[in-house]
């Protein structure tokens, strides 16, 4: 019974990371296809980005759908940050799409999934990041139900 008992329960996790995986997969793609859909109106003004990081938001529900310049500076639909230290990837160098977790000791814990720009400009400033922040919670409350579906 023990032997069964481990062979199910290892059959189990490895079914669950793999809807994981795919998870994380499908949300990497969704960043992706956002920022090639981001067009030259979208920014030309910052009410124009920050309604198109709005409808990002909605259409995936995110936390946050926003972007990181040169210098730091996170643009979001609400406004900027200067709280870039807070986020768990390197803006200046990050040269791959990143998945990693912020607020990994708190409660609230985020998932980050972070993609490099290539020659995006906004307000005479380069672009280096974009990235989506989804509340954990909600993230597994979307793999529990595509578990139990």
């Amino acid at each position: 019974v023990k032997s069964v008992s481990m062979l199910y329960l290892e059959e189990l996790a490895g079914r669950r990371a793999q809807v994981v995986s795919s998870t994380l997969n499908n949300y990497l793609e969704k960043m992706q296809v956002a920022i090639r859909l981001l067009s030259e109106d979208d920014l030309k003004s910052i009410e124009n980005l920050q309604l198109y990081q709005s409808r990002m938001k909605k259409l995936y529900s995110l936390e946050k759908f926003a972007f990181v310049d040169i210098d730091g500076l996170i643009y979001t639909s609400l406004g900027t940050q200067n709280d870039i230290n807070q986020y768990p990837f390197d803006y200046k160098k990050l040269k791959l799409p990143k998945i990693c977790i912020k607020d990994i000791n708190k409660k609230d814990k985020k998932i980050i999934i972070a993609v490099p720009l290539d020659n995006m400009k906004f307000a005479d400033k380069e672009l280096k990041v974009g990235f989506m922040e989804i509340a954990m919670n909600n993230l597994l409350e979307i793999l529990e139900n595509m578990i139990h579906a």
